[in-house]
């Protein structure tokens, strides 16, 4: 893969990170203000609670997307970035641009989403 593509991926990772913990900071601060407000009315309070977790849970989302930011910048700092974690080939540059934090070519992922969903099938079928 050309050096020029990788820095420009790298760039678009580091501006992504950078977003994201925008974005946490500002669910946290909104958290932190339903909190703070207290609720006039008991009847509220239950989906104050809920919108309080919602916002909990979309930063939480948003550090494990910042977590594979960081391994993918890791992996273009080791050379290994843009092999695939599954089959060890390339995994195609329009793939990368589309989602630059992928560890996976796309007939990898497919064959990882089947398995997944055989396991989650089988699983509910035991309930």
């Amino acid at each position: 893969m050309r050096r020029e593509k990788i820095e420009k991926i790298k760039k678009d990772l580091l501006d992504m990170r950078e977003q994201l913990w925008i974005e946490i900071k500002h669910k946290q601060g909104e958290a932190a203000e339903l909190r703070d407000a207290g609720v006039p009315d008991p009847g509220d309070e239950g989906t104050t609670e809920d919108l309080r977790d919602f916002l909990h849970l979309m930063s939480d989302s948003k550090r494990e997307q910042i977590l594979e930011i960081d391994e993918a910048l890791d992996r273009i700092q080791n050379g290994t970035y843009g092999i695939c974690e599954e089959c060890g080939g390339e995994i195609k540059i329009k793939r990368l641009e589309i989602q630059p934090y992928t560890r996976y070519c796309v007939s990898c992922k497919e064959e990882i989403e089947k398995r997944e969903s055989r396991i989650s099938a089988s699983e509910q079928g035991k309930i």
